[in-house]
């Protein structure tokens, strides 16, 4: 029974959407860009346990931007419902029914007196009974706006506001894990899509779709990877179905790339910076990648620019190890898998027998931390680690050229000086050393 009107609900409002709205174009076609094309239909894994922690990967929040206005927008927002004249309110109206949304999205506590956080702040599972009561029936009452001002061009505004309001509550139900309403979120966008790629409803419900993968990526993607690959998929989407949508695009694909980064997802990483890039080269968000970039640029090129200030006073350059390959470690002495790493990272060295060195990139803001560090470890590696305080941790010169945020981070130079790795896996270094020996580098 429950596939059934689900089944129904699809239908009624794929037909209620692909009938028009207003002014908008029912026959406009659009061609999915040949780099995309293999993922012309928007990746969503399905919903999966919500009862993982939530990780910290060290991305701060983004507020996306408010949708550029098209000439389907007008001034409408989905932060700025239509105006509504009160003495002409009657029950079961458009009016009546945008007004009794309002109502439900105002009610600051639930029946339990718990604060009912909006999409934002939701985390995965944290919605009690009557939130999601509340969503189910904001979902009704836009359906019915949806069925009433879909062919009336002066209610697009009524239109758009209840598309932003179906949308926001199935991303909130679909955020608490229920499978449907993501699938139905997805099926929404997709519909608006193909009815207006221009409209203001097709993209703000392509931007909860976006939204939805983003939660999860930073909610589950340090376990289950997967979610990072959605999310920067969709990001990519949205920026090549909705090119006027600038600043939402930018935002959301330099989230992506920089989620994708930090789980060393790097070619999927660099493709989201690059499109940064090449699609908002004067913009603020191209600054945001640019060190990134030039470390994920890296594989493949000689390293020419690498050196600094040692722990004991000297200076070291990468070119002083030409001739045998180097292992470059970026640190910091409160990490557990480091200590574990070094140990590995020195024990295949000296196994191996291939003259390799090992250089660390201390990223403490303590000197007396560092000192501590490598006194009870008897680690002898030179490293590069600044006098001046204002050098010391994120501000470490080498790691903010190069955009290095996650530690413990490893590259691998050959003893020509190109570098083979920016993600270098210590587990995996006896074998990329054994190739470099085969190769005479």
């Amino acid at each position: 029974m429950n596939s059934i009107l689900r089944t129904l609900t699809i239908l009624v409002l794929g037909l209620i959407l692909l009938e028009g709205c207003g002014n908008q174009n029912s026959d406009s076609q659009v061609q999915t860009p040949p780099e995309l094309a293999e993922e012309s239909t928007p990746l969503v894994p399905p919903t999966v346990s919500i009862d993982v922690p939530q990780l910290d990967l060290g991305i701060d929040a983004e507020t996306p931007a408010k949708p550029q206005q098209t000439a389907m927008v007008g001034n409408s927002t989905s932060q700025n419902a239509p105006k509504i004249d009160q003495s002409q309110i009657v029950k079961g109206s458009v009016e009546w029914l945008i007004q009794e949304i309002s109502r439900l999205k105002s009610e600051p506590k639930s029946s339990s007196g718990v604060e009912l956080p909006g999409a934002e702040q939701l985390e995965l599972g944290n919605q009690d009974a009557p939130l999601i009561h509340r969503n189910h029936q904001i979902i009704k009452l836009a359906q019915q706006i949806l069925a009433k001002t879909h062919k009336n061009p002066e209610q697009l505004a009524f239109f758009n506001s209840a598309v932003h309001d179906l949308a926001d509550a199935r991303l909130q139900l679909a955020i608490a894990g229920d499978q449907k309403q993501t699938q139905l979120l997805t099926e929404d966008a997709d519909v608006l899509f193909k009815n207006d790629p221009t409209s203001f409803a097709a993209a703000e419900a392509a931007f909860k779709v976006v939204q939805f993968t983003q939660i999860q990526a930073q909610a589950l993607a340090a376990k289950e990877p997967k979610w990072a690959l959605a999310f920067a998929r969709q990001a990519r989407l949205f920026a090549s179905k909705f090119p006027q949508e600038t600043n939402r695009a930018a935002i959301h694909l330099v989230a992506a790339g920089r989620i994708c980064d930090k789980l060393g997802i790097t070619d999927e990483a660099r493709t989201c910076m690059l499109l940064v890039e090449e699609r908002f080269p004067n913009s603020p968000f191209a600054g945001q990648v640019k060190n990134s970039l030039r470390r994920l640029r890296l594989p493949g090129q000689e390293l020419l620019e690498f050196g600094g200030s040692t722990f004991d006073g000297n200076f070291i350059s990468i070119d002083q190890y030409r001739g045998r390959p180097v292992i470059i470690a970026f640190w910091a002495s409160n990490s557990i898998v480091f200590n574990e790493d070094m140990k590995l990272i020195n024990d295949t060295v000296a196994s191996v027998g291939s003259g390799a060195t090992v250089i660390g990139v201390n990223l403490d803001r303590e000197e007396v931390a560092v000192e501590r560090f490598i006194s009870l470890t008897g680690n002898d590696w030179p490293h590069i680690f600044y006098s001046d305080s204002k050098k010391r941790g994120s501000e470490n010169l080498v790691a903010k050229y190069y955009g290095v945020s996650k530690v413990p981070s490893y590259w691998l130079v050959d003893s020509q000086g190109i570098v083979k790795s920016v993600n270098l896996k210590p587990q995996e270094l006896r074998q990329w050393l054994a190739q470099l020996a085969l190769a005479g580098n």
